[in-house]
C-alpha cells in the first residue's frame, strides 16, 4: 500500500455576525485580491475542527462563541494539490477583526450575495482557461448552497 496522500485536508469557516458572514481578501499568494472565507490547511496531528478554529483566530482574530457545525465538504485544487475542505459555521458576535499578513481587508456580507459571486457566467469564464478552477468554483458554490440550506433549517427550527 502506498503512503501517497491523495487529498490534503483543509478547513474553512462561515463566521456569522448579524446575519452576515466574514470574508477576507487575499493579500498574497494564490488568488491574490479574491475574497474568501477564513480557513486553511490542517496541520499534522490536528483535527479538522481544531484547524478551523485555529485558522479563524490566526486570520481574523476571532473565536467562535458557539460550537462549530459542519455544513459542507468541498473538493478544491489549491497550491497545486487536491484538497478536501471541510466547511464549518459558527457565531462570532463579538470582537474586532484583526487581519493576518495573509489578508488585506475584511468585510461582513450577506451569504446570498457571496453565493452570487459563483454564478454560471463567472464559472463559464474560467471553464476554457482552466477547467480545474471552474470545477473548484462550482464546488465552492455547492458548499455555499449547503451552508445556506443548513442555515435555513436552523433558523426554521429556532422559530418553532
Amino acid at each position: 500500500m502506498s503512503d501517497q496522500v491523495l487529498y490534503r485536508l483543509s478547513a474553512a469557516v462561515f463566521a456569522e455576525r448579524d446575519g452576515k458572514i466574514l470574508l477576507l481578501k487575499r493579500a498574497a499568494g494564490a488568488l491574490t485580491g479574491q475574497w474568501y472565507l477564513p480557513g486553511g490547511a490542517v496541520d499534522p496531528g490536528e483535527s479538522v475542527e481544531e484547524a478551523a478554529r485555529r485558522e479563524l483566530l490566526e486570520e481574523s482574530g476571532l473565536a467562535p462563541s458557539s460550537p462549530l457545525a459542519c455544513v459542507a465538504v468541498a473538493h478544491m485544487y489549491v497550491y497545486g494539490h487536491e484538497s478536501l475542505q471541510v466547511c464549518y459555521a459558527c457565531a462570532c458576535p463579538d470582537g474586532e477583526v484583526v487581519l493576518s499578513h495573509e489578508h488585506s481587508d475584511a468585510r461582513w456580507i450577506d451569504p446570498s450575495s457571496y453565493r452570487e459571486q459563483f454564478n454560471d457566467e463567472v464559472i463559464a469564464k474560467f471553464a476554457n482557461a482552466d477547467p480545474r478552477v471552474s470545477t473548484m468554483l462550482r464546488n465552492i458554490r455547492a458548499a455555499v448552497d449547503s451552508y445556506l440550506g443548513w442555515r435555513a433549517l436552523r433558523d426554521t427550527a429556532a422559530a418553532i
